[in-house]
């Protein structure tokens, strides 16, 4: 239970400010600015590229945990 409540923490998707939504957000508005728009996508794919890492490492010990 303590994998899931850090992986719920680690996206933040228990609180109201959940900081991928927020970054959507900015990043499909037209009318903000393109700097702002850059980082919300470069937070956006860090944040994708984390989560896919984080799926590896926990397929990796399950795997060697099988061996």
């Amino acid at each position: 239970m303590d994998l899931f409540t850090a992986f719920l923490h680690f996206l933040n998707i228990a609180d109201n400010s959940n900081y991928l939504k927020e970054a959507y957000d900015k990043l499909v508005d037209r009318n903000e600015y393109l700097g702002i728009r850059i980082v919300n996508f470069l937070i956006i794919s860090f944040s994708l590229i984390a989560l896919l890492f984080f799926v590896f490492v926990l397929y990796v010990l399950f795997n060697d945990l099988k061996d």
